[in-house]
């Protein structure tokens, strides 16, 4: 089984070549003020620039999910902050028994019944 490590030299320059490219033509059409024209470049600029970064692993442009996943990582960690300010007892029990990832999971080590 051979494993795919991303592309190789001559398709680097291919890229690199194309991204020139565009970046040459978005500059002439925002000169001359077709905003079609340009927006048409900007989009193939940012397809092209996306499936790189994912095909190469380059974290600064995220998808969708990932974005998502680091917007609730923050918040939950935000708001355990605030509960462990206020209800110290809570906080830590809140912090060290979420786990924050892909998929935000509540794992106390024992069952907890809780009193209403």
């Amino acid at each position: 089984m051979l494993l795919d490590d991303g592309p190789d030299a001559r398709a680097l320059r291919d890229y690199r070549a194309r991204l020139d490219e565009l970046r040459s033509e978005l500059d002439q059409a925002e000169a001359m003020g077709d905003l079609g024209r340009a927006q048409a470049l900007r989009n193939e600029l940012e397809t092209l620039m996306a499936g790189l970064s994912l095909r190469l692993g380059n974290p600064r442009l995220r998808g969708p999910a990932e974005t998502a996943r680091k917007a609730v990582t923050k918040a939950l960690r935000t708001q355990i902050g605030k509960i462990l300010e206020e209800y110290p007892a809570l906080g830590r029990h809140l912090r060290d028994t979420i786990r924050l990832g892909t998929v935000c999971v509540y794992a106390p080590p024992v069952r907890i019944d809780w009193e209403t």
